[in-house]
């Protein structure tokens, strides 16, 4: 169980993660090009992080300890869509693609390639 001084230690440090906001969801858009899915990224980072703080070691760096989190985050959740979408599909051969808007890839799309990722991220 946990004492109040401990428990003050570990909201002062985590109060300092907090001060990296900025620069996550800055890596986090130019990961997932798309300001509401770099929101989601960086709020479950920092969920992840405060669950594992305690293994956070004092005298290493933090930004670097925050940005491996979202970092395996993005590769988890890429992983995830990945295997949902190999999943979907096999189950989708018995079916029908009509009414998909599946594009198949290495097909372009009109237009380019769309907004940056900061299209529509409102600014600090």
């Amino acid at each position: 169980m946990s004492t109040p001084a401990t428990l003050t230690a570990l909201e002062a440090g985590f109060a300092e993660a907090l001060a990296h906001r900025r620069h996550l969801h800055l890596r986090a858009a130019r990961m997932t090009r798309n300001c509401a899915d770099a929101e989601d990224l960086v709020q479950e980072t920092y969920a992840r992080a405060y669950a594992s703080f305690r293994q956070f070691r004092d005298g290493t760096n933090l930004r670097a300890w925050l940005n491996r989190i979202l970092t395996n985050t993005f590769i988890s959740g890429c992983r995830k869509r990945q295997l949902e979408s190999v999943v979907s599909t096999a189950r989708s051969r018995t079916g029908s693609w009509r009414g998909s808007s599946h594009i198949p890839r290495g097909h372009a799309v009109r237009g380019g390639p769309g907004p940056g990722p900061h299209a529509g991220c409102q600014r600090d």
